[in-house]
């Protein structure tokens, strides 16, 4: 059931807020989410800090908000990522002993 005046689900709204990041801005401030996602200010605040709330968002030092850690666990318990993780895991260990800093997977398939 939609609670908007666009008629927009929360989850087509979790989506739409969500697809706003990419790699060339991996973050934003609320007000320039709201910009880019065309949702009123208000609601997306509202929307920023629940998704903050659940870890699906995050703030980074600068108070601008980024895809949050809770996304990369929720995705991690696919079936085709968790075979690939099992076979990276021992490689990805080693490479993080080398150069002693955080290693993750990205999945391109």
């Amino acid at each position: 059931m939609a609670n908007s005046r666009s008629g927009d689900s929360l989850p087509s709204r979790l989506v739409t807020i969500l697809d706003a990041f990419d790699s060339h801005r991996s973050s934003l401030t609320i007000s320039a989410l709201s910009r880019r996602v065309g949702i009123p200010l208000a609601t997306t605040h509202r929307l920023v800090v629940q998704f903050l709330d659940g870890r699906l968002l995050e703030r980074d030092a600068d108070g601008e908000v980024r895809l949050g850690i809770r996304l990369w666990e929720l995705a991690s318990r696919g079936l085709r990522t968790t075979d690939l993780r099992e076979i990276a895991l021992p490689f990805m260990k080693d490479a993080q002993a080398v150069v002693r800093q955080h290693t993750t997977l990205r999945w391109a398939g």
